[in-house]
C-alpha cells in the first residue's frame, strides 16, 4: 500500500490541515507530526504508526505530537499492535497540550490502560466529551475494574462521558446515555461487540449501501469538514492552504 504521506507531499508546496482522517495506513510519525501540527479534528482509523526503524509509536506519544488547536480526536486501536503500557495514560496526563479538547473518542480500547488513570483522565477533562468504547477480548477483571469507574461516572456531576464494553450492566450504559443529551449519536441497540451497526455493516468491512468502512466512518466526520475547502491564490503555482486532508485506502 501506497504511503498516503509521500503521495500527498508530491502534490502540494505549502499545506494546513484543518481536519486530518487517515483509514487503514501505514504511517510514519515523523509524517503525522507534520500533517497534525495544525489540526483542529484528528481522526485516526486502524493505522500503523512507526518511526523510521519500524518500532510501534506508542499512544502517548501519539497525543502528545498534537497542535495545541486540538478539539476533537478520534482514535480506533489495532487489536493485533500493542501501544499501550501500564505507563500510557500516566504520560498523557502530563501533556500540556489537550487544553482545548472538547470531544475525545477511543475504540477496541485495550485492557492495559490502567483505570486509576482513566479515571483521573476523566476528571481532569471535565469540560471535554469522552467516549471509551472497549475492545470485545478485555478480561473479566479488567470489566470489573470499569463498573466501579461506571460506577464512579454516574455518581458524580460529570455527565459528559460513556464508557462502553461486550456484556456491561445494560441499565447503567442507559444512564450514562440519557445524561449525556445528543452528543452520543454512535451507540444504537444493535451494535456489534466494537460499535458498529450490525445490520449495515458487512463481514467484508463495507456498509449495505456499497461503500467501504473507510469511506462510512469519513461520512461520519463529513459535516466537519464542510468549511474546510481549498483556497486558491493569484499565483497557480502555490497553494496557500490545504485544508482537507483525507486518505482513504486505495
Amino acid at each position: 500500500m501506497e504511503n498516503f504521506v509521500e503521495n500527498l507531499f508530491s502534490k502540494i508546496i505549502r499545506y494546513e490541515v484543518s481536519t486530518l482522517a487517515v483509514f487503514d495506513n501505514d504511517i510514519i510519525f515523523d509524517d503525522l507530526k507534520v500533517l497534525a501540527s495544525s489540526a483542529k479534528r484528528v481522526y485516526l482509523f486502524e493505522n500503523t504508526i512507526k518511526y523510521k526503524n519500524g518500532t510501534i509509536v506508542m499512544f502517548d506519544k501519539i497525543l502528545g505530537c498534537l497542535s495545541t488547536n486540538i478539539e476533537s480526536f478520534f482514535f480506533w486501536f489495532r487489536k493485533d499492535i500493542p501501544m499501550v503500557d501500564s505507563s500510557t495514560m500516566k504520560n498523557i496526563l502530563q501533556l500540556r497540550n489537550l487544553q482545548n479538547l472538547k470531544g475525545f473518542n477511543l475504540k477496541v480500547c485495550p485492557d492495559t490502560l490502567s483505570i486509576e488513570d482513566l479515571s483521573a483522565f476523566l476528571k481532569k477533562f471535565k469540560n471535554t466529551e469522552i467516549i471509551l468504547c472497549f475492545a470485545s477480548n478485555i478480561s473479566e477483571e479488567y470489566k470489573e475494574q470499569l463498573d466501579y469507574l461506571i460506577d464512579e461516572i454516574i455518581e458524580s456531576d460529570v455527565t459528559n462521558r460513556l464508557i462502553k464494553y461486550d456484556g456491561q450492566d445494560e441499565e447503567k450504559l442507559q444512564i450514562m446515555i440519557n445524561q449525556n443529551g445528543n452528543f452520543l449519536k454512535l451507540w444504537e441497540d444493535d451494535e456489534d461487540e466494537d460499535g458498529f451497526d450490525v445490520e449495515t455493516e458487512s463481514d467484508a468491512g463495507s456498509t449495505s449501501s456499497g461503500m467501504s468502512l473507510a469511506e462510512g466512518l469519513l461520512a461520519d466526520v463529513e459535516e466537519d469538514m464542510q468549511d474546510l475547502k481549498p483556497k486558491e491564490e493569484e499565483d497557480d503555482d502555490e497553494i496557500d492552504e490545504i485544508t482537507e486532508a483525507q486518505s482513504i485506502a486505495a
